[in-house]
């Protein structure tokens, strides 16, 4: 098929078709021009009493495709019909064109002749401007304050200046209640223009800025409700963040820094959301002796008991230094009120002073004196700290002491796998602590699961405890059936000599019918048999005892007959 563009398909057909097909447009022949799906037109045109209908492809201006009803078989190339049709779907396409571009030039003139601040600000001169800026401003105060914040950093940069427009914005009159809608929406209005201004270049409008954002923000995020304390924190954390990661900090900035941020953390109601961070710039700060020796002065001047934030900034500037013997005598001497060197402990963890919280956080724990949630959550936490500084002798004693609480499989095979090779010893300390315990249930797993089925065989004979002896006897049935006759036997006596009638039989019967249950037939008949020569004298015993049996299984017990003869 002939490829041909719209543009100019008609200086490529040849000439005697093109002069049909202008007679054609003359006579006015298109009488239907429809773009059934995209691309795809449908004309109808009339040539002579005939009406004939032509299909056209266009992508987007290429002809990709055309046929005709005048076609003949085989015929292929363009006729008249044709012709006249991509003629009048150009002629349409170039109309819509102008017309798209006409309305383009229309909205464009339009939007030129709106009422827009630019084009106000084009025409207006700078007295006028001025003017009406120091009118409003007279009259708004939300847009004085918005004025002020976006403009504070034309002036000289010091922190006073931005911390007038923060009190501007949220005022002493507002501290003690929740904010109004209306007083939120101006307060976030200036401290968005204020923070907007951290990262636009200036470093030391960034430091100033950052600087007032905490001192006044900080103590009232801490006493604010949840409504409110998130949006507050939201900006404390980026002048925070901005403070303390900023490495290239001029000397001069770092010691203004800490300067805040100790009096803040010191003196003021501050968030706890903010204080990990906090201390980790302070703690930072204190490998310096003389930040060290003005936080030791705080420490030593502060009453008793000593605050928890002052006993904590101390302690992480001792883990800072090292100085963990030190760290943990000053904990030990606060144990006698938990909460708070728990606070600590916590912190120290959390900001990965795992050295320096082990020895302390071990004391604590050992003394078992907080709340049971406090007391598992510290065991998780330093077990967890155990692990991430290899610390085998910790986990050893925290996992020791979890299984004889617990008595669970999994805490015993992690402190075997923690053990290694010091198992042995570890397992003989185990097995005195749970033996001093008497925790039976607990020793027959450790035994159980170490297969010691000596030992396992020797404690459940000697407890007598049937329920502990069922939940092992699977280990014994197919080596050792006689301890299992045995040790039922001897556990059953031991409760028949104290108890009588039905009471006692009823007690015997569940044994052995839980035997049979699992199969152990012949081993409850034997068990039964035992009993009834034990204990001849109760003549209903063996009665009661058929009765755990199956009645087409029911044995037949040899009686001894303990009548005698004068």
């Amino acid at each position: 098929m002939q490829k041909l563009w719209l543009r100019d398909f008609e200086h490529h057909i040849p000439a005697a078709v093109w002069q049909a097909a202008e007679k054609l447009l003359r006579n006015q022949a298109v009488r239907r021009l429809e773009e059934i799906e995209r691309h795809f037109w449908v004309t109808t045109v009339a040539d002579g009493e005939n009406l004939l209908e032509t299909e056209v492809i266009i992508t987007p201006s290429k002809v990709k495709a055309f046929a005709c009803e005048c076609w003949e078989d085989g015929r292929h190339l363009i006729c008249p019909h044709i012709a006249v049709a991509l003629y009048k779907i150009r002629q349409y396409l170039a109309q819509k064109e102008r017309e798209r571009q006409m309305q383009a030039q229309a909205a464009e003139e339009a939007r030129g002749r709106r009422l827009k601040v630019d084009n106000i600000l084009a025409k207006v001169n700078k007295d006028d401007l001025l003017a009406f800026v120091r009118h409003y401003a007279d009259k708004d105060p939300t847009f004085a304050l918005a004025l002020k914040a976006h403009f504070a950093s034309k002036l000289r940069s010091t922190e006073d200046q931005y911390t007038a427009v923060i009190r501007s914005a949220l005022p002493e009159s507002t501290k003690e209640r929740p904010l109004k809608p209306a007083e939120m929406r101006r307060a976030r209005l200036a401290l968005d223009a204020l923070m907007s201004q951290l990262h636009a270049g200036d470093t030391l409008v960034a430091f100033h800025i950052s600087l007032a954002v905490l001192q006044q923000l900080a103590p009232r995020a801490a006493t604010a409700e949840a409504s409110q304390r998130e949006w507050l924190l939201n900006y404390c954390r980026q002048a925070l963040q901005l403070l303390t990661t900023a490495d290239m900090l001029p000397p001069e900035q770092r010691e203004r820094t800490w300067q805040v941020l100790l009096e803040l953390f010191l003196e003021t109601p501050y968030p706890q959301e903010l204080e990990p961070d906090t201390l980790r710039f302070l703690a930072s700060m204190a490998r310096d002796d003389e930040h060290y020796q003005h936080i030791r002065k705080h420490f030593d001047e502060a009453p008793l008991p000593t605050p928890t934030p002052v006993l904590a900034l101390f302690s992480v500037a001792l883990a800072e230094r090292t100085q963990y013997a030190v760290l943990e005598r000053i904990l030990e001497a606060h144990l006698d009120e938990p909460t708070r060197p728990l606070a600590v402990l916590e912190m120290l963890a959390q900001l990965g002073y795992l050295a320096a919280f082990l020895p302390p956080g071990m004391a604590l724990w050992q003394r078992e004196c907080l709340a049971p949630r406090q007391q598992t959550a510290l065991e998780k936490r330093l077990l967890d700290a155990a692990e991430k500084a290899g610390d085998t002798d910790h986990q050893s004693t925290i996992l020791r002491r979890r299984f004889c609480r617990q008595g669970d499989a999994h805490t015993l095979s992690r402190l075997r796998q923690i053990s290694g090779a010091h198992w042995p010893d570890t397992r003989a300390l185990l097995f005195e602590e749970l033996r001093s315990q008497k925790a039976t249930d607990k020793l027959a797993l450790m035994l159980a699961h170490e297969e010691d089925l000596s030992t396992l065989s020797a404690l459940l004979q000697e407890t007598a405890d049937l329920d502990l002896l069922q939940r092992y006897e699977h280990l014994f049935f197919e080596e050792r059936p006689d301890f299992v006759q045995q040790a039922y036997v001897h556990g059953i006596s031991h409760y028949l000599n104290a108890h009588f009638g039905k009471q006692a039989a009823d007690y015997a019967r569940q044994y052995l019918a839980a035997l049979v249950n699992k199969g152990h037939t012949a081993l409850a008949t034997q068990i039964a048999q035992a009993l009834i020569d034990r204990f001849p004298e109760r003549t209903y015993l063996p009665d009661e005892l058929r009765e755990a049996f199956p009645k087409n299984q029911r044995p037949k017990f040899t009686i001894t007959n303990t009548n005698t003869t004068p």
